[in-house]
């Protein structure tokens, strides 16, 4: 931890001293790191700080280098700060996240001190029950319901991190021809709701913390405009298996609906929402098995309730077409 970083802590959370400092995690294929700062006095007895800092060679696990993946990544860190500076006060009901505390810009450096959830005993896990499930719909459906129709200016023009315009070199060694074909005509029908919202972007379990059946999220880098299925398949996707995703993502998306009905004022734009994002639904599953085809085409996500979301999807442009 640098000099500068230190003042930084101390002058933004008025505490005395540094006592401790922690490694949480290193980001994404080098980035940098997130770590944990014990400290004395303040407002806060621990922060988490986020130092990103641009390594000379991108070393991603999957070979997935370059600099159009480099920019992406540079573009995803000003979003997150855009997000916790600019768009966190627009929230109508706020789900649970952490606090922004402060940041600095530098030339090859970038940091962000947030409250440090675990102080509020919010803690990640690897896996969870169903009615902690529930409650992460519940967070989902009220970080959707509180943005509907807000700006994303500073954020993502389309949220996820998998976004087909985002993806080029992917989409071009795709093996899945028909998927490959109608990528961009998948892309456009879950953007074209007129129900737009910001979506979280990368709303994955390991991105949740639970304090019992109470949850809060993390990392919001991918967050944009979207459709809010993007987020509740990939999240249910992040949990469950083939097996478990017949039994349990019916009455989860369900779950979602009865969550956001609150945000609306008659029942009749309830039910024009429920349809027009049902239909949607298996949209959302083809969005990010055409992002897995070409990225990791054998990756474990790619399971049978995705594949039968995704052609459910294709057989509804095929239909478009027809009429």
């Amino acid at each position: 931890m640098t000099s500068s970083i230190e003042d930084l802590i101390l002058s933004s959370t008025k505490a005395s001293a540094i006592i401790k400092v922690e490694e949480i995690q290193s980001l994404w294929s080098g980035y940098g790191t997130i770590f944990r700062a014990f400290l004395e006095g303040g407002d806060d007895p621990q922060v988490v700080v986020k130092q990103i800092k641009f390594p000379n060679q991108i070393n991603h696990p999957r070979g997935w280098s370059n600099n159009f993946a480099h920019q992406r990544k540079v573009k995803s860190y000003e979003v997150e700060f855009n997000w916790y500076q600019n768009q966190v006060s627009n929230l109508i009901r706020k789900p649970r996240m952490p606090r922004y505390i402060a940041h600095q810009i530098n030339e090859d450096e970038r940091i962000l001190i947030m409250e440090d959830l675990a102080s509020s005993d919010f803690l990640p896990q690897s896996s969870i029950s169903f009615q902690q499930a529930e409650a992460v719909v519940e967070w989902l459906a009220n970080f959707h319901g509180s943005q509907m129709q807000h700006s994303s200016e500073g954020l993502w023009e389309k949220g996820s991190y998998w976004q087909v315009a985002t993806r080029p070199e992917e989409w071009k060694v795709m093996k899945n021809q028909t998927l490959k074909e109608n990528a961009f005509l998948i892309d456009e029908f879950l953007h074209e709701t007129q129900y737009k919202t910001i979506i979280h972007g990368d709303a994955k379990l390991a991105n949740f913390c639970f304090n019992g059946y109470q949850v809060a999220a993390v990392d919001f880098q991918y967050v944009g405009e979207g459709c809010g299925m993007t987020d509740l398949a990939y999240f249910l996707g992040s949990v469950y298996n083939e097996e478990e995703l017949e039994q349990y993502a019916s009455s989860l998306l369900n779950h979602y609906f009865e969550t956001i009905q609150t945000y609306f004022d008659d029942k009749a734009s309830f039910h024009d929402f429920e349809s027009d994002h049902r239909q949607r639904y298996p949209f959302a599953w083809a969005d990010f098995e055409r992002f897995l085809n070409g990225w990791a085409p054998n990756h474990y996500k790619l399971s049978g309730y995705s594949s039968q979301q995704t052609n459910i999807a294709i057989d509804q442009l095929l239909n478009r077409r027809e009429v």
